[in-house]
């Protein structure tokens, strides 16, 4: 009832198609890792958004550089795993 209706109210919706593009930034890390692996580049790319956030947002979020060098292996075994 967040909006006052009850089952079987009609209601008018507008809905509206977002067309900004969804993108990513890397973390440094990720990024040289792709530049001596282009092929799983290429993956990570052929990758839907939300997974490609899945893959990359806990490297970004790491504080330590031992954290986020584990992340990034991490990652790019999943990538290697797709091929």
């Amino acid at each position: 009832m967040a909006a006052g209706l009850v089952v079987g109210d009609e209601a008018e919706l507008e809905l509206m198609i977002d067309e900004t593009p969804r993108e990513i930034e890397l973390a440094p890390e990720l990024k040289q890792a792709f530049k001596a692996e282009p092929e799983l580049a290429k993956r990570f790319e052929g990758l839907s958004f939300s997974r490609r956030r899945e893959l990359a947002d806990p490297i970004s979020a790491a504080k330590r550089s031992e954290t986020r060098a584990a992340r990034v292996e991490k990652a790019l075994t999943r990538l290697r795993e797709l091929g």
